[in-house]
């Protein structure tokens, strides 16, 4: 394993797998990440326009940090879908659309028990799709928290 230095102090790299992306750009610039049994907060520090391979250092997350994360990820997939989350390979997901479907067309067609056993939810016709922002609020997630995360000492570092 690699060092490296960031902000006056020395990093160790350690074997870490992003889960989910919550910010992108032409690829992950934040998420959550699985640590030696632990999810953290994972920030990317570097330009989003560099070709090299990124650097994530990791913030650790309280119990109640990790559960509005994991509630906002909980809305998104079941109003956007999938395409955030990582696969074992590392890829993001390509399958999977939201668990949530407007009840029109194909998906009215489908009875409730079919539904519920796919586990979908269906939209009332006239319910748009939540803001991001409005998912945030949702979860108890302030427009600071994620700053506040990279305040603290970061434990280490991986690379995508």
């Amino acid at each position: 394993m690699e060092t490296f230095d960031y902000k006056d102090k020395t990093y160790q790299e350690v074997e870490a797998k992003l889960l989910w992306s919550l910010s992108h750009y032409d690829g992950a610039t934040s998420g959550i990440a699985l640590y030696d049994g632990q999810m953290y907060y994972a920030r990317c520090h570097q330009s989003p326009y560099s070709r090299k391979p990124r650097y994530f250092w990791l913030y650790p997350l309280t119990p109640a940090e990790l559960e509005r994360e994991q509630r906002y990820q909980d809305f998104f997939r079941d109003y956007y879908g999938f395409h955030c989350d990582y696969e074992e390979n590392g890829r993001t997901r390509k399958t999977g659309g939201p668990r949530l479907q407007k009840n029109t067309g194909f998906w009215s067609q489908l009875s409730a028990t079919v539904r519920e056993a796919l586990g979908m939810r269906v939209l009332n016709e006239e319910e748009p799709r939540p803001t991001y922002s409005t998912m945030r609020d949702w979860a108890g997630i302030k427009e600071e928290d994620h700053r506040l995360f990279e305040e603290r000492e970061a434990i280490g570092y991986f690379q995508r």
